[in-house]
C-alpha cells in the first residue's frame, strides 16, 4: 500500500471520526448558537466524507 493510499485511509477515518463525534454533541446540545456551529461542523466532515469516498 502505498504512502497516498494510507493518507487516504487516515482521512476518511479521521474526517468520519470527527462527524460522529460532531453529532453526539448535537444531541445533547442545548444552546442554540452552539447547535448551528456543531450543525455546520457535521455539514463539512460530511461533504470531506463524500469528497474522499
Amino acid at each position: 500500500m502505498g504512502n497516498n493510499q494510507v493518507f487516504a485511509k487516515a482521512m476518511v477515518r479521521w474526517h468520519a471520526g470527527m462527524r460522529v463525534y460532531y453529532e453526539q454533541l448535537l444531541e445533547c446540545c442545548l444552546d442554540s448558537i452552539m447547535k448551528t456551529k456543531l450543525q455546520q461542523k457535521v455539514t463539512y466532515h460530511t461533504m470531506k466524507l463524500r469528497d474522499l469516498i
